[in-house]
């Protein structure tokens, strides 16, 4: 007599999740957005083979086109999580992140995200640090004096 089986899948495991990169440009299409284009978000990739780092810049064109690093996420080429992330607000990970991006080093701590779920959380923290606020109010501070 067979014995049905149920879903083992974790829900996790479903259609639409979506890349950091795609997160990425999202977020940086709301920003611009949200500011009416006082800043403006842009999203650069680079291959750091067998990785690919993708970051997210504020520009404000009112100040020659000033660019300031929101955030630096890393992952696998072929695979996009886990990932990781660096930006204010997370703690000083940057010698964990460069061991990660240039030699696949893998260090526990908060800034690594296994899905999509944990990616946003991550980006969240860092958005609404008081460093990030700080930096982005202050730079549309100073394009009100002019």
């Amino acid at each position: 007599m067979a014995t049905e089986v149920g879903n083992l899948w974790p829900e996790h495991i479903r259609p639409g999740i979506l890349s950091p990169l795609a997160i990425l440009r999202s977020q940086a299409e709301a920003l611009t957005e949200q500011t009416d284009r006082v800043l403006v978000g842009e999203v650069v990739s680079e291959e750091i083979s067998p990785r690919m780092k993708h970051t997210l810049f504020v520009v404000v064109p009112a100040l020659d086109s000033y660019r300031y690093t929101a955030v630096e996420v890393a992952h696998h080429h072929a695979r996009v999580y886990p990932c990781f992330a660096l930006g204010p607000g997370i703690g000083n990970w940057r010698q964990e992140f460069n061991d990660y991006l240039t030699r696949g080093v893998y260090h526990p701590g908060d800034f690594r995200a296994n899905n999509q779920d944990e990616f946003l959380n991550l980006l969240e923290a860092i958005f609404t640090s008081t460093p990030s606020v700080a930096a982005l109010q202050g730079l549309i501070a100073r394009v009100s004096e002019i």
